[in-house]
């Protein structure tokens, strides 16, 4: 049985089935093209930052001065006695050569000689006092 479209009120609801089907396969193909675009990008992105990491970690394998190694280079941090690391700087808290402290002096200050003096005054003659104040003469 065929359908008879008579009257006004048919025809407009038959343009609105037509406009709603159309606008549904407009987005539907929109939003298509915009997950095929965005895919594309992304697969191109990938395969930029591949190859850049690639040669990055090239370079990185034939410079060595990017290394923290045990060679002696003064740009590098690294374990050997060098006076210009970063160990070596900071070892005392300040940038000279000399260290605060010595270590061949037993009480501590900067001559080189051992006080055994017991009434606290430093001799700083380079001579190793033994003078006990304490002793009964």
């Amino acid at each position: 049985m065929a359908l008879a479209f008579t009257g006004e009120k048919t025809l407009i609801l038959l343009l609105l089935v037509v406009v709603v089907v159309v606008v549904v396969v407009v987005v539907v193909v929109v939003v298509v093209v915009v997950v095929v675009v965005a895919a594309v990008i992304t697969i191109i992105i990938v395969i930029i930052m591949t190859i850049i990491m690639t040669m990055i970690i090239i370079n990185d394998n034939n410079n060595d001065n990017t290394k923290n190694d045990n060679n002696n280079d003064n740009t590098k941090i690294d374990n050997n006695n060098n006076n210009n690391s970063i160990y070596k700087i900071f070892e005392n808290g300040n940038c000279d050569d000399d260290d605060d402290y010595d270590d061949d002096d037993d009480n501590g200050d900067e001559d080189d000689n051992d006080d055994y003096n017991n009434n606290g005054n430093d001799n700083n003659n380079n001579s190793i006092n033994y003078n006990d104040n304490t002793k009964k003469k």
